[in-house]
């Protein structure tokens, strides 16, 4: 498959997707989902056939659609810092709260090394910061490994 390329999802990993946010994160997106490559996720609010979309990819290389959703890593769902803010007052699961000192070195791009272990289950979860979601780092043992892209890094 092209990197590249991006195309709508089956309907088995649409339904992981969904599954995902809503057993792991506590919502239920209405969107329509694309990937790009063999991992990223991109969301759609709106409809477009898949017969429609293959006619219009024919004609020109279609790039991107809507907005960078998440990332799919071993049946574990990844969301982009777009999907939290978007979905801030909506998701209800799998967060965890950064003091304003762990928030400021997330926020730098620093992973979080914890004194003890949180009571969640590993893989990904939410960050948040007072009212504020912040982003989705990977929980390991006691260490939650930073995924903010360098252009939205604190310095």
């Amino acid at each position: 498959m092209e990197q590249n390329k991006i195309s709508p999802l089956n309907r088995n990993n649409e339904e992981l997707i969904l599954d995902l946010c809503e057993n792991k994160y506590g919502f239920k997106p209405k969107l329509q989902f694309f990937k790009k490559g063999e991992k990223k996720i991109w969301a759609f609010k709106g409809k477009i056939s898949k017969d429609f979309f293959i006619d219009i990819n024919k004609c020109t290389k279609i790039e991107i659609i809507g907005f960078y959703f998440g990332f799919i890593d071993e049946n574990d769902l990844r969301l982009s810092n777009d999907a939290c803010q978007l979905f801030r007052k909506e998701i209800k699961k799998n967060i965890f709260e950064l003091n304003d000192k762990q928030a400021e070195e997330w926020l730098k791009g620093n992973d979080l090394i914890l004194e003890e272990k949180p009571d969640l289950k590993e893989g990904y979860i939410i960050l948040k910061n007072k009212d504020e979601l912040i982003g989705c780092g990977k929980l390991t043992g006691s260490r939650i490994w930073n995924y903010v892209n360098k252009e939205r890094r604190v310095r």
